[in-house]
């Protein structure tokens, strides 16, 4: 993991922990745990691709790490029982998150290529459990269905007609876990973690008839906000 998204995670956590200190004490008087809410939230994403060749050129075989930014918009509904709350979240979000595999580098075959993998959106729809461990804390486990735009690029190189792409529109799946703390009544941060996987979708770049296998996996964190009615 790269040292700034080390360093993000954890300040993030600090702050969620000062944070949770500061407003425990009862901000919130009726702290509003049941029905829709709305909220935006931003954070970091590392994760891992694998990348293989099955059609057009030599063997291929590399593995690199992925890493960027994301951030959008949330919209869910909460049941609460007791001191359960549990409901459904789905949320996109505009991605920077890329990586480059140099292909002769790696390799040591064939001409110089560089193949980037980059995400253009990512959504997901989950379902969400947990506590309130008080009456303005609540911690959960979340999982569901992960969407996201992620193209296969072939950057220039020894293409006479600039950079050569593919891209697809996958579906994995996602698990995680957060936490939610309430500022007043009705507005509350979170922090919160997310595997997701989207499998091994074959990518085609026509105009150079090769075919790629890309297997993506990301751990996404994001700090946000959310406001219930």
């Amino acid at each position: 993991m790269k040292l700034h998204y080390t360093i993000l995670a954890v300040a993030s956590a600090y702050a969620f922990t000062i944070g949770g200190n500061v407003f425990a004490a009862g901000s919130a008087t009726n702290p509003v745990w049941d029905g829709f809410y709305v909220g935006a939230g931003m954070g970091g994403a590392v994760g891992d691709t694998d990348l293989q060749s099955t059609m057009g050129g030599p063997p291929v075989s590399s593995e690199s790490e992925t890493s960027g930014i994301l951030g959008g918009g949330i919209i869910g509904y909460n049941f609460l029982s007791n001191q359960l709350v549990f409901g459904i979240v789905a949320d996109i979000s505009a991605s920077e998150i890329d990586d480059v595999h140099d292909r002769q580098q790696e390799t040591g075959m064939g001409p110089p290529t560089k193949l980037e993998t980059s995400y253009d959106w990512i959504a997901t729809l989950r379902a969400r459990g947990g506590r309130l461990v008080n009456p303005n804390t609540l911690l959960y486990v979340h999982g569901g269905a992960a969407f996201a735009s992620i193209d296969l690029t072939e950057l220039g190189g020894h293409r006479p007609f600039g950079d050569g792409i593919a891209s697809e529109e996958e579906m994995g799946w996602t698990v995680g876990a957060g936490g939610e703390i309430k500022v007043n009544d009705n507005a509350s941060l979170f922090l919160e973690y997310s595997y997701m996987d989207f499998g091994e979708p074959n990518y085609l770049i026509k105009d150079d008839d090769k075919a790629f296998d890309n297997d993506n996996t990301l751990h996404v964190f994001k700090i946000g906000v959310n406001y219930a009615f």
